[in-house]
């Protein structure tokens, strides 16, 4: 794993930039969350859902973090992973932000990652899923919680 680390910009006073506007995390209450349609869904749309109130615009970074594992009748499965925000998916039409294909029963720790120019105001950030190839079903389940987390980074 790669540490990354953000440094404030210095202002004109000497200082450093102001803190991020606003971050949120979310956790998903239900190990073995599970999704059989080929259709969009919201993962977990009581418990992965964040709404978030930005005073300003801002770059807001978006992570959804679990462990995937699929169940089929023989054969290939793939599952598409994506974000909406504001009611709206942002990934492609087919695949979301991305796909993961996955012979029967193997869990697959997966991390998805999404940054978006936001206005000032309220916003609402879900994880969707689909089965994009394939028949059977999708889990996002152990060995810990999915996690959703958004931070905004000040414009």
């Amino acid at each position: 794993m790669r540490l990354i680390r953000f440094r404030p910009k210095p202002t004109a006073g000497g200082g450093g930039a102001a803190a991020p506007d606003i971050s949120a995390v979310a956790y998903g209450a239900n190990v073995g969350s599970s999704y059989n349609g080929a259709a969009w869904a919201a993962i977990d749309a009581v418990n992965l859902t964040l709404t978030l109130t930005l005073t300003k615009p801002a770059i807001v970074v978006v992570m959804l973090s679990g462990s995937i594992a699929f169940s089929s009748a023989g054969g290939q499965i793939s599952g598409g992973f994506d974000f909406s925000i504001d009611g709206g998916r942002v990934g492609d039409s087919v695949n979301g932000l991305r796909t993961i294909n996955n012979p029967n029963g193997q869990d697959i720790p997966t991390t998805i990652m999404y940054a978006a120019a936001l206005a000032a105001g309220a916003h609402t950030i879900l994880p969707m899923w689909a089965i994009t190839f394939g028949s059977g079903r999708v889990y996002l389940d152990s060995p810990g919680r999915p996690t959703l987390f958004a931070m905004a980074l000040g414009g």
